[in-house]
């Protein structure tokens, strides 16, 4: 679909048909102003999402796989190089492999066993953060604020018409929205690379969307009880639901149960990057396929509950949550920490 034109305004009814949307080329650039524009909100128009303050950046949707294929080689092959990064030695910027996101679906009660891949990953808070230097990597944080402009932008629109009867306490995630408050503080980047024959287990994202590009197929979406390869054409964009956008809709819209599953290829050459079992660093795998994803994700306090609209007359309603208390408990899950989170808390 294109929100640029017709379909303007019709990106959740899509969702709810289908999870998932693939987003025509271009349709970022009116979110945002052109290069050298100096960042700007305006303040009192609920048709001015509050992620204006965003504009300015370059206007396309890079993904930069060489250089972030670049970047594993170093944290592979100069481990000291990479290490010495103050980005990296003070984890603004990680580096993860024990990722088991089935988990986050089936509880503590299953065992943890990794995925087989990497995962770059940086927080909204890390993006921000001036007491840190990026130097070269300038371009991680660059790249994570056009894609976190777009998305928010395109969802505060979206949301927009829906929120204006919402009249919970300030936290209330529609209130923020109606208010242009919410500043989408727990969003992330992740950037994953996927050996031959690699892994991510099925499961269901956080926050309120996530959007995709990645260099090769393996998602797979499940649908109907069956699962279907989830990719969408050469220069679209795939936007799906996540575990909010189905609390915020009542469940009018299902978050997206999804999974990766790269098929094995030959061995390529020496100097490519590889990985090992369950996604460790070096190895005989080839690296085969990258994904760049943009997880939109609510404030720490924000707490998340049906949309009025969504609401039935003497219906029953999913349960508000706090988003912080939801993601951590999730996060735990995936990286078999310690259950501190008060995720059933009710509001």
């Amino acid at each position: 679909m294109d929100p640029r034109g017709p379909q303007r305004g019709r990106l959740l009814e899509a969702l709810a048909l289908f999870g998932a949307v693939f987003l025509a080329p271009g349709w970022e650039e009116e979110l945002r102003g052109p290069v050298g524009d100096a960042p700007f909100e305006v303040k009192g128009d609920p048709s001015v999402p509050s992620a204006a303050r965003w504009l300015g950046l370059p206007k396309i949707l890079d993904p930069a796989f060489e250089k972030w294929r670049n970047l594993l080689i170093e944290a592979q092959s100069h481990r000291d190089q990479w290490a010495s990064r103050p980005v990296v030695h003070r984890r603004f910027l990680r580096l993860s492999f024990r990722e088991d996101l089935r988990r986050t679906l089936e509880g503590q009660d299953k065992g943890h066993e990794p995925d087989e891949r990497m995962t770059f990953g940086l927080s909204d808070s890390s993006a921000k953060s001036r007491f840190i230097d990026w130097g070269d990597l300038r371009w991680v944080i660059d790249g994570y604020q056009v894609l976190k402009g777009a998305v928010a932008g395109l969802l505060e629109r979206e949301l927009a018409p829906l929120c204006q009867q919402e009249t919970g306490p300030r936290e209330s995630l529609g209130v923020k929205v109606r208010r242009g408050r919410e500043s989408w503080g727990q969003s992330a980047l992740r950037h994953c690379v996927y050996p031959s024959g690699g892994t991510c287990s099925c499961h269901t994202d956080y926050g309120l969307v996530s959007l995709q590009l990645s260099n090769s197929p393996g998602l797979e979406a499940l649908i109907d009880g069956s699962w279907h390869l989830c990719e969408p054409p050469q220069g679209f964009s795939l936007l799906f639901a996540g575990d909010m956008l189905e609390r915020l809709s009542n469940g009018r819209i299902k978050a997206l149960v999804h999974r990766v599953r790269v098929e094995p290829s030959s061995p390529v050459s020496p100097s490519s990057p590889s990985l090992g079992a369950q996604g460790t660093p070096g190895g005989r795998k080839p690296v085969v396929r990258q994904s760049h994803i943009l997880f939109l994700q609510p404030d720490a306090d924000s707490i998340v509950a049906p949309l009025v609209p969504y609401q039935t007359d003497g219906g029953p309603c999913l349960e508000p949550v706090r988003y912080g208390d939801w993601h951590n408990t999730k996060v735990e899950l995936a990286f078999d920490r310690p259950m501190k989170s008060a995720s059933t808390r009710r509001w």
